[in-house]
């Protein structure tokens, strides 16, 4: 079984809101067309993705599901803004699969920034979602990134890599890795990063269950854990999870390439 715990209070945070995509409509063009405002602080994005790697993360998230079907996600990472003409977003991640390869993830503990672009297609992401946790200073949370890529001795995010690698590539003796306590290291750092921001982005999961799954079920189920509101220049500001998203592929399955 799975270290998690059910939310004491579990009501749908409406405040978490699906947006259906236009046909033919790629990612960026679906969230500049429901949040037309420029992206402030930092945003969690959650991915699912449709490729045999995204398939296998996916699935193997069911046991932090109490129907045990698969995961809507594949992937999470930490959105911040961008002030360059050549980029709408940033975006930091511990991938398993890194744009630029391997050669660099020792250096930096596995963490990369690359665009919000490289998430665009629909076709190969078919389900994304975009998450605010208000709780957090985004100063922080950039902060804490930083740190994370120098502490390795501190917080590996390197070991766990090794795992989903040798669990998503079918190496012999490699199963699951959530059941052997291993976080998917994407959502580890999401997890850490906020962490050093005093915001609990997973408060239902012990940090070796670790993963996209546990931070969306963190925001659409346990609105009353961050329902408390936060005095800040003598004004209230709720700490409740806001976000969008959309599901094209609900039922995992992977396509080739």
């Amino acid at each position: 079984m799975m270290p998690v715990r059910l939310s004491p209070k579990a009501t749908r945070n409406p405040a978490i809101v699906e947006h259906a995509r236009l046909e033919g409509e790629s990612n960026i063009a679906w969230f500049q067309r429901v949040h037309p405002e420029p992206i402030k602080g930092v945003t969690v994005l959650l991915v699912g993705g449709c490729n045999l790697t995204s398939f296998r993360l996916r699935a193997a998230q069911s046991h932090m599901r109490i129907d045990m079907f698969p995961s809507f996600w594949s992937h999470a990472a930490i959105v911040v803004p961008s002030t360059s003409k050549k980029a709408v977003a940033w975006v930091w991640e511990a991938s398993i699969e890194p744009v630029d390869g391997f050669h660099a993830c020792t250096a930096r503990n596995g963490i990369a920034r690359v665009a919000l672009a490289d998430y665009d297609s629909a076709a190969r992401y078919p389900n994304i979602a975009f998450l605010r946790f208000p709780g957090a200073d985004p100063k922080e949370v950039v902060a804490g990134i930083e740190i994370l890529r120098k502490a390795r001795l501190v917080v590996d995010l390197i070991s766990p890599l090794v795992e989903w690698l040798g669990y998503a590539w079918g190496a012999h003796g490699n199963t699951n890795p959530l059941l052997r306590g291993h976080a998917i290291p994407s959502a580890a750092l999401v997890e850490q990063a906020f962490g050093q921001a005093r915001c609990d982005v997973t408060p239902g999961s012990d940090s070796s269950a670790t993963c996209p799954e546990a931070l969306w079920q963190a925001a659409l189920w346990w609105s009353e854990f961050y329902g408390q509101t936060t005095r800040s220049n003598r004004k209230e500001t709720s700490a409740t999870p806001t976000g969008i998203f959309v599901i094209s592929q609900p039922a995992a399955a992977a396509t080739h390439e």
